[in-house]
């Protein structure tokens, strides 16, 4: 109860401090062969201030994150951005995640990710500690290809996927395509939208 009241009053405060001008806006839509499904819409201010809000399924479970963040990155080199999440499940699941996001481009390699840990303040599921999409890259023009994977440790036991990526950069955003194996198969498909 007190990490929800604390993480409403951080969103509440983080908002009215964001100046709506010069903003960065980016929509992330995937969809997969296992019937995983990712909406994420979040929004860059001026001043490094992120707000986010997500939804993520599958076939048992549907989440909604609401969260606020910062972003630190002078150029597309390098940004970091810690974030936190306050997440509701349909299972009954409520809590906290904090998390991290990643972007490092060394000449045409580039490294992508997610890390994160979820703190259950109500429900049955328990915390877990996860990397989402960790992608290594190497870029060809306005193509990406290289290495994509999942890693989740929960309960003491680790769950992974990892195989090759495409990646198409366009004047909208990118593309990518993924066949990853490991606990399960799956074809997933992204789509980023900058605006």
């Amino acid at each position: 109860m007190r990490a929800r009241r604390a993480l409403g009053i951080m969103l509440i405060a983080t908002a009215a401090s964001t100046c709506p001008a010069a903003a960065e806006n980016e929509l992330e839509v995937r969809a997969a062969s296992t019937e995983y499904r990712f909406l994420d819409l979040s929004r860059v201010f001026e001043s490094g201030v992120v707000l986010s809000a997500l939804y993520a399924g599958d076939p048992e479970v549907n989440d909604v994150h609401v969260g606020a963040g910062y972003y630190f990155g002078e150029d597309e080199r390098a940004s970091l951005t810690p974030i936190v999440y306050y997440m509701r499940g349909s299972l009954g699941e409520r809590g906290v995640m904090l998390g991290i996001h990643g972007d490092l481009a060394l000449g045409n390699w580039r490294v992508l990710g997610f890390a994160g840990h979820f703190f259950e303040d109500e429900g049955e599921s328990g915390d877990f500690t996860f990397v989402d999409t960790l992608d290594v890259t190497r870029r060809f023009g306005a193509w990406e290809t290289g290495v994509s994977s999942d890693v989740y440790w929960f309960d003491g036991e680790r769950w992974s996927v990892v195989g090759p990526t495409l990646k198409r950069h366009d004047s909208l955003g990118t593309w990518a395509a993924s066949y990853r194996f490991g606990e399960q198969d799956e074809f997933r498909v992204t789509r980023i939208l900058e605006f």
